[in-house]
């Protein structure tokens, strides 16, 4: 994971690799350290070759915290075909790029 900052202070986190069972929990960490900011932050997740249902599930669950709490996750739509397909499988694609 790496993490940049603009000049509003919103966080752009770049995912890589894998997010599954073993990195979830680091993501969740991350974005809930975030979740006060009132910013608008992006996860990339364009360099990630493979997400199971644990990462699928800290992305929604932390999409659907921030809309209900005055902050906003963008998840970049940009993905690689594998994981595309895995959130297609699950059926919330229409929840993260709505």
């Amino acid at each position: 994971m790496h993490e940049q900052r603009d000049a509003r202070d919103a966080v752009r986190l770049s995912l890589s690799g894998e997010l599954d069972l073993a990195v979830a929990e680091q993501l969740r960490t991350r974005l809930q350290a975030l979740a006060g900011g009132h910013t608008t932050d992006v996860l990339d997740v364009s360099d990630l070759q493979f997400i199971d249902s644990p990462g699928i599930h800290v992305l929604i669950t932390h999409f659907n915290y921030a809309a209900q709490n005055g902050w906003e996750i963008r998840i970049d739509p940009k993905l690689t075909s594998h994981v595309r397909r895995g959130i297609e499988l699950v059926g919330v694609d229409h929840i993260l790029w709505p």
